[in-house]
């Protein structure tokens, strides 16, 4: 998987704060992503949820109220995601 952009809140997942104008890899075995204007979601081959970006409305399910410029996972498995502009939202 990968990303590029403005990353100025993590939402690149690309261990950093910076915007890109190349694409980046940051994940390998994902079978779903989803983007939002400050956070991204994606669904591992194993269903296992990962966020990264802005998280300080909690939006990401990570318990830290900070941004993460990396994907994080929450241990969570899902079958489905939707990101919305300051939420997210997850099917089992």
């Amino acid at each position: 998987m990968f990303s590029w952009g403005i990353g100025d809140e993590g939402q690149l997942g690309n261990e950093s704060y910076f915007n890109s104008d190349e694409p980046i890899k940051i994940l390998e075995n994902m079978m779903y992503i989803e983007a939002s204007r400050s956070h991204s979601a994606a669904i591992s081959k194993e269903n296992v949820f990962y966020s990264w970006g802005s998280n300080i409305d909690f939006r990401l399910g990570l318990e830290e109220k900070k941004n993460y410029n990396v994907p994080t996972s929450t241990g969570i498995k899902v079958s489905k995601i939707s990101l919305g502009t300051n939420h997210s939202a997850f099917i089992r």
